[in-house]
């Protein structure tokens, strides 16, 4: 991370053009370089709201998509990999995908995934079955309920489909199984009578490990636990917390192995919008943990390059999320109306 920079006082631009000022040298002056309308800026031109960008801002929300990209996970440690993703079609106005993880049965890519509706409704898994031409075919709810699920871990084992959600409110972590003949979530067992948020499953050296973050401390505090059979008991690492880091302790996706190394995708949490690195695990055992931090991953190519928090392998390809901003849906009714001018009534 670079020094924080010392911005100054300067004159305020017209709305919704943004300005840097650069400090020249001693005995010289400040001087204001306009950077451009910025993205609120444009939104407010594109929606015909002239220099309104205060209102804008107001009126955005947060959309994530899927998106695939035709490249092995480990593509990605390359240093300029391919980033030409091929996003799914956009989602329902108000509503997001993201967190996504996957399988091939028969040919057939599934996709599960964390789905939010513009309704305030929780957040709840779904599956989604893309075309090779990028169509869909309708989404099926898998997991929902009056508390929030998302992160769905899927992990291939005995020729099963595994599955462990993120369901903090719950207070612990369980394992499912996706049944093929009903399409299905079958609950096999509790795995931890803990809530872990975005809990990751994988086996190394022998080892089941569950890693998440403590669901106090979601974002930041790195918990691990361990077992010889997936039937448990999952026991405590020897040094948790591992880490406490709000730019590295939060799993983004499925662990892989690639140059001899496990390397792990995490969450960098730290700035405006979620991002991803990919970390080399340099030891793992039930007593020891250590790895190296990587440098944040560049944006993915196409309309949702905002951020990103996930990275999961599925075979040779890799899914991805991505967040744009997009105009918040018009609400009816004398309150919350959007009016001519551009503003909400009250």
């Amino acid at each position: 991370m670079g020094e924080p920079l010392d911005l100054p006082e300067r004159a305020t631009p017209p709305a919704g053009e943004s300005t840097l000022s650069l400090a020249a040298p001693k005995g010289g002056s400040r001087v204001p370089v306009r950077t451009g309308p910025g993205l609120f800026g444009l939104l407010a031109r594109k929606l015909g709201l002239g220099r309104q960008g205060k209102e804008v801002r107001h009126r955005l929300v947060e959309e994530w998509n899927i998106g695939v990209l035709n490249r092995p996970i480990e593509s990605l440690l390359d240093e300029d990999p391919n980033r030409d993703v091929r996003w799914l079609p956009a989602p329902a106005k108000g509503g997001s995908r993201s967190m996504p993880f996957g399988w091939h049965h028969q040919g057939q890519l599934h996709v599960v995934y964390r789905r939010t509706e513009g309704s305030g409704s929780p957040s709840a898994i779904a599956r989604i079955r893309p075309k090779p031409e990028g169509t869909l075919k309708r989404s099926r709810m898998l997991l929902e309920g009056e508390e929030p699920y998302s992160y769905p871990c899927v992990v291939e084992h005995a020729d099963e489909i595994l599955m462990v959600p993120e369901q903090c409110a719950l207070g612990r972590v369980d394992l499912y199984r996706f049944d093929e003949a009903t399409s299905e979530l079958v609950l096999l067992r509790t795995l931890l009578d803990l809530p872990l948020a975005s809990p990751t499953l994988f086996r190394y050296q022998g080892t089941w490990w569950l890693m998440g973050t403590s669901a106090g401390r979601a974002d930041s505090e790195l918990l691990a636990f361990h077992a010889s059979t997936l039937e448990g008991p999952f026991m405590p690492h020897a040094m948790n917390p591992l880490k406490t880091d709000v730019h590295s302790a939060r799993p983004g996706g499925t662990p892989f192995m690639v140059r001899n190394h496990l390397w792990r995708p995490v969450q960098d949490l730290g700035g405006e919008h979620p991002r991803v690195r990919i970390n080399r695990i340099v030891a793992l055992t039930p007593e020891l943990f250590a790895e190296e931090e990587r440098p944040v991953l560049k944006a993915m190519a196409g309309a949702w390059c905002g951020g990103m928090r996930t990275l999961s392998q599925v075979g040779a390809i890799t899914l991805v999320d991505g967040l744009r901003h997009a105009p918040r849906p018009k609400r009816h009714g004398p309150i919350g109306h959007l009016l001519p001018n551009g503003r909400l009534r009250k």
